[in-house]
Order: structure tokens, then sequence, then C-alpha cells
């Protein structure tokens, strides 16, 4: 398929744009600007910003929830502290395996938050600790969905990225 052929089909709609979430995230926190912009003559700043932001605060946001547990649950962080950051390799590991739990993830802020109003009664911390469990996840998901439909996006606007993806084998139309 001809780049013009895959633009028109993508703008209309007509096309199913498959890149790997993982692949994309990749590209936009490894990459380096300038190269990309040699390369493949676009600027790709603004989106590598928003990957990366949401990657670092999926990381701030658990380093956030290790000081909470201290706080919040005092010696139970010690059995908590690992388990959290056991759970949130797993979920790096899924995301990364293409299993993006987005729509999961943000239920469970939902819940979070409820959760928060009905344990308000024991102080701002404990609420601001059940309401940042969810948040590392919810952002380490999100930095992969957007990293996938950033370079979707940008795959039917820049013609050399195109064919890179396609021949690459990383861009799946269907």
């Amino acid at each position: 398929m001809t780049f013009e052929d895959y633009r028109k089909e993508a703008t209309k709609g007509n096309l199913q744009i498959g890149i790997s979430s993982s692949v994309a995230r990749n590209f936009f926190l490894q990459a380096n600007i300038k190269s990309l912009q040699r390369k493949f003559g676009g600027s790709f700043l603004f989106e590598k910003n928003i990957v990366s932001a949401c990657n670092l605060s999926a990381l701030l946001f658990l380093l956030l929830n290790t000081v909470l547990y201290l706080v919040a649950i005092k010696w139970w962080s010690i059995i908590v502290i690992p388990l959290t950051f056991y759970f949130f390799l797993i979920c790096e590991m899924l995301a990364f395996k293409g299993e993006n739990n987005f729509k999961i993830s943000s239920w469970i802020i939902i819940i979070a938050i409820s959760g928060a109003f009905a344990f308000s009664h024991h102080g701002i911390v404990v609420v601001l600790w059940i309401v940042s469990i969810p948040l590392p996840n919810f952002f380490l998901y999100v930095s992969y969905f957007l990293a996938s439909k950033l370079l979707k996006d940008l795959s039917v606007k820049n013609k050399n990225l195109y064919e890179w993806l396609k021949g690459e084998e990383y861009l799946y139309i269907f």
C-alpha cells in the first residue's frame, strides 16, 4: 500500500492501524529528538514529552506511595511496599506485552476515590494514600496507550515514518 493510499484510507477511518505499544513507547523514550528529525523530517518533541511525562508520573507516584505508606500504615508498610513494587513490575510486564488495562485502571481509580471518602475520618494522609494507590499503574498504562496512539497518528502524517514502520514490520494494517 502506498503512503498516499494509506493516508487517504486512514483519514477516512477505513483502516485499523496497529502498532505495538511497547515499540511505540520505546520509540519515544529511547530516541534522540535530533536523530528523529534527521531521519524522518518531523518534530517529535511534543509527543516525546507527553510520553516521558506519563512515564515519569508513574515513577513519581510510585515514590509518593512509598512515602504515604510509611506515614499512613506505619510498620505494615514493611509488607506493603515490596508488594506494591512487585505489582507495579507485573503491570509493567503486562503493558509491555501489549495487555493494556487502561480501562480497568480507570475503574480502580474511581473505586479508590470512593474508598477515600469512606476512610476520610482517618485524616488527609490516609485519603491521599488511598487515592494514590492506583495512580502509578494508571500512568504506566497511559504512557503505553498514548505512545501507540501518537505513533499511529504520526505514521499517517509522515511518509518517512510510515515507510520505516512498514519496513521494520512494526505497522499492522487491517
